[in-house]
């Protein structure tokens, strides 16, 4: 028996996660503890000469069930982490911030391949173009790689790959109107494009002053400025907006792979991962903080106000 309602046992937690339907041994409790995929117990004494007991968050349970599911979808540890740390589960901070801090570390590497590229000579811009090119068209088991294939075609996607990595490396510069269309294509399909194809001039410009503040060098001097505890209520403050995306497909009228797209996109670890790190720059701007609660109350907009909004874009 635990000692309160706030704290259960190893066994217990393993109960609760058998109880859904997930099987979990001694040894794989242990193992994924010792890689910070488990809150540390809090030892107790049982009573004089009883001696002590391991307790644990009484969530436990439903984390390993979270995390048995991650890890059947992919056998990647920090991915696996960063997917339940997301959900709000207790992950060690010093994981989170290893697993921010090499998403840096590759923005870093991309830019600096990038400009190294165009800053050398046609040889040299040769090899990048052609690793982009092989990174986006020979990566078949890359499931979302294959949907942005059928969405804006195989010559498409090696552009809106580089426009991808310039966008997240801060070095987003000028866009025409098929920069716009490619980029809007990419994220939601034909549907969303053609909505957006009106707006194209805001839509490069909201693009490029994002961009400006995504330097990885600003962006890992922000991390390392933020305690694990605002961290953790970023976190907690931008990923109710995943509710949006579940809406669009039905406003923007799209489906099949289009609307997969739109679900996906905010549950991909990479975006969740840019958007927490640029979010830390913007979140104590007043004028963020407006269209963050503007977010989520369209959120909590009552179903037929959405079905209005849907009527509307038709």
């Amino acid at each position: 028996m635990t000692q309160d309602a706030d704290s259960i046992t190893r066994a217990e937690a393993i109960g609760k996660a058998a109880e859904g339907g997930c099987v979990v041994s001694d040894s794989q409790f242990e193992r994924w503890r010792k890689l910070g995929l488990l809150p540390k117990p809090e030892l107790r004494g049982r009573g004089r000469g009883q001696g002590v007991e391991a307790l644990y968050p009484a969530r436990t349970g439903d984390q390993l069930i979270a995390l048995s599911k991650a890890l059947a979808t992919n056998r990647n540890a920090d991915t696996a982490a960063w997917r339940i740390w997301w959900q709000s589960f207790e992950i060690d901070p010093y994981r989170v911030r290893d697993i921010l801090t090499t998403r840096l570390d590759e923005l870093q590497t991309y830019r600096d391949e990038m400009l190294a590229a165009e800053a050398g000579d046609d040889n040299e811009a040769e090899k990048y173009n052609a690793r982009i090119v092989h990174d986006t068209l020979h990566r078949t088991r890359d499931k979302d790689l294959r949907r942005l294939r059928k969405r804006i075609g195989w010559k498409g996607t090696p552009v809106f790959r580089s426009f991808a990595i310039r966008f997240a490396t801060g070095t987003l510069g000028y866009m025409d109107e098929s920069d716009v269309e490619l980029a809007t294509r990419g994220f939601g399909g034909s549907r969303l494009a053609h909505i957006m194809s009106p707006y194209a001039k805001d839509v490069a410009a909201t693009l490029r002053n994002i961009s400006s503040v995504m330097t990885p060098a600003r962006l890992r001097d922000v991390l390392s400025s933020v305690t694990d505890e605002t961290l953790a209520i970023a976190r907690d403050e931008i990923s109710p907006l995943q509710s949006l995306f579940d809406m669009m497909p039905s406003i923007l009228q799209v489906k099949g792979q289009a609307a997969d797209a739109l679900r996906d996109l905010p549950t991909d670890p990479q975006v969740q991962q840019l958007f927490l790190l640029f979010w830390l720059t913007q979140r104590d701007d007043p004028k963020a903080r407006i269209i963050l609660t503007a977010g989520l109350s369209i959120i909590r907009l009552p179903v037929e106000q959405w079905l209005q909004i849907a009527l509307q874009l038709r």
